[in-house]
């Protein structure tokens, strides 16, 4: 894939992005968004320089291919650390940019009430599991019943089994064979 880090510059202050999107098409939406700004829930640092006026700038600060996203917000943070801008987000690694992730993730579960997983451990029931088969099995056809068999006897085979769990098997069995033969 191919991306941009580009740079907003007016009034004395830069912004560092990335995108891979065309310059022309990035530049509109930092406008539009700057527009309809949602009551400062999804600020933008570039807003600190799009608010002063329409003296401003965008430009190409490198162009690079890349296999994943975050090899570019990388690049883009490689800019943003050595550069004095108005960019407050300056993630400096992969595991930095992992955790960003996964705090936004929540913070993003929690506005739209969902429940967020470590929560949902804590909370689970240790006997649902349990429950949720037995009910499966119950409503399960014969068909079906033979196939979840046949798929666990084959895994089964496959298992390498020590000397002591083979006679086990073994034991069992002879066991069922004579039960039969009682009855």
């Amino acid at each position: 894939m191919k991306g941009i880090v580009y740079k907003i510059s007016g009034y004395g202050l830069n912004y560092y992005g990335s995108t891979i999107q065309p310059l022309y098409e990035r530049k509109a939406n930092h406008k539009s968004h700057f527009k309809c700004k949602d009551n400062g829930r999804n600020f933008c640092t570039s807003w600190l320089i799009l608010e002063k006026g329409d003296d401003w700038t965008i430009e190409t600060i490198e162009e690079l291919e890349f296999n994943d996203i975050d090899e570019l917000r990388l690049r883009e943070s490689y800019y943003q650390k050595n550069n004095i801008c108005v960019n407050t987000q300056k993630l400096k690694t992969k595991d930095e940019l992992k955790e960003y992730k996964r705090v936004w993730a929540e913070k993003n579960r929690r506005e739209k009430g969902c429940e967020i997983k470590s929560e949902m451990t804590k909370t689970k029931d240790p006997h649902y599991k349990a429950e949720w088969s037995k009910n499966m099995r119950a409503t399960e056809t014969d068909e079906h019943k033979a196939e979840r068999l046949r798929k666990r006897r084959e895994a089964y085979a496959k298992k390498e089994q020590t000397e002591e769990q083979k006679e086990k098997a073994r034991e069992r069995a002879r066991k069922q064979r004579e039960k039969k033969q009682v009855a």
